[in-house]
């Protein structure tokens, strides 16, 4: 929904701040910085005075959906598109182009790690 986020699901008018900050670390990947910015922007009235964000919104009634509820997956969604656009730590590598983050998939044959 443009200037308000990604909706949780297409045929309601909610919007949810993990599905918006997955979009933004999208955006992010592919060099569409600003927008992810913008993304991010738009649900940043959802984070509450302690750093709790709650999970959605519903509009035009501006109600938390679900009500009142602050989801540690929502959370952990808005934590990892926050390092990524920011580049605040190494983790941020995961999701932008970073060839400084070590590998972190062992690509040997199953048979090379029953060796082991």
């Amino acid at each position: 929904m443009p200037g308000r986020g990604v909706r949780c699901v297409s045929d309601n008018p909610w919007v949810t701040a993990a599905e918006t900050s997955e979009c933004a670390i999208a955006y992010a990947q592919i060099g569409r910085f600003d927008e992810a910015l913008d993304l991010m922007r738009s649900v940043a009235h959802l984070r509450r005075d302690d750093g709790s964000v709650y999970t959605g919104i519903v509009y035009p009634q501006l109600a938390t959906f679900p009500d009142e509820e602050r989801s540690t997956y929502t959370a952990a969604a808005v934590v990892l598109a926050a390092d990524a656009l920011s580049r605040a730590t190494p983790a941020s590598g995961l999701f932008v182009d970073d060839e400084s983050l070590p590998s972190l998939i062992d690509v040997r044959g199953a048979e090379e790690l029953e060796r082991d």
